[in-house]
């Protein structure tokens, strides 16, 4: 596959004035304008795919500010950042699921916008395939005109595993799970601030023998934080977790402090 330059080498565009430079390494770039080697960050995915990545030869997929109105099918190896804030790099989407994750990628610094859905959506999902060593981070959660509907920001449902780390979001809807987690699936959270913006809605939701590990994790709002049945969250009891509320069937909500556990909740934490 080449890129517009008509080349398939990794190209770094000439850093147009005023803006920051691109970073070294082995990188492909997405712009508008006629800078960069593609308009569309799917495009780009598929360029470094073509490049056969390995674990210890990634590929970056560096995106510039801007809007991006398409779904993305992530890749093994192949990174895609932002090159800006979240504020400034929104990928977008109308009514659709937005990111289908893959194993050992990550995804870093937008804006993650589901865009009038008229049915529930799952925003990021592995596409009920084991996919390992997945990573999110430093980015914004975002649901414009969401309905009633029972919407997730993250859900996976197979027996994979996902690092998110500084995120945020307060996305509205009937029901809304921000991360969802099934069928023996695991996902670490740190340093995110979910707000629980509705009493219908949950920051955790963890089912069938998944597990939750929380830790310096801001879950706040009126929503319940947790819904746990037949899985487990476990919260560092040294972090600065802020959480409201748990509803526990047949599961476990645990506070623990290395292997050993201190306090567990079967709906009302030990202790308040």
């Amino acid at each position: 596959m080449s890129n517009r330059y008509g080349s398939s080498a990794l190209l770094r565009p000439t850093t147009p004035v005023g803006f920051r430079l691109w970073p070294q390494g082995r990188i492909i770039t997405v712009g508008p304008g006629g800078f960069y080697d593609y308009d569309t960050i799917q495009a780009a995915i598929t360029e470094g795919v073509a490049q056969t990545p390995t674990v210890t030869n990634r590929i970056t997929v560096w995106v510039a500010p801007g809007i991006y109105n398409e779904a993305l099918t992530m890749s093994d190896f192949v990174d895609v950042k932002a090159i800006g804030t979240p504020e400034e790099t929104t990928i977008r989407q109308a009514d659709a699921t937005i990111v289908t994750m893959d194993q050992d990628c990550v995804l870093e610094g937008f804006t993650i916008d589901l865009n009038a859905p008229t049915v529930a959506r799952s925003m990021i999902i592995d596409n009920a395939v084991v996919r390992l060593r997945m990573r999110v981070r430093k980015c914004i959660f975002t649901i414009t005109t969401p309905g009633a509907f029972a919407h997730r920001v993250v859900s996976l449902t197979a027996a994979s595993s996902m690092d998110i780390e500084e995120c945020q979001g307060a996305p509205g809807g009937g029901a809304t799970a921000i991360i969802n987690v099934e069928a023996g699936a695991t996902v670490n959270l740190r340093w995110n601030d979910f707000n629980v913006a509705s009493a219908t809605t949950l920051a955790l939701r963890c089912t069938a023998a998944a597990t939750i590990n929380s830790r310096d994790n801001a879950n706040r709002g009126v929503g319940a934080v947790c819904n746990v049945s037949l899985g487990t969250v476990l919260f560092e009891l040294d972090s600065n977790d802020t959480e409201t509320a748990a509803v526990v069937t047949g599961g476990l909500v645990a506070w623990k402090s290395g292997r050993q556990t201190y306090e567990v909740w079967s709906g009302v934490r030990v202790g308040d």
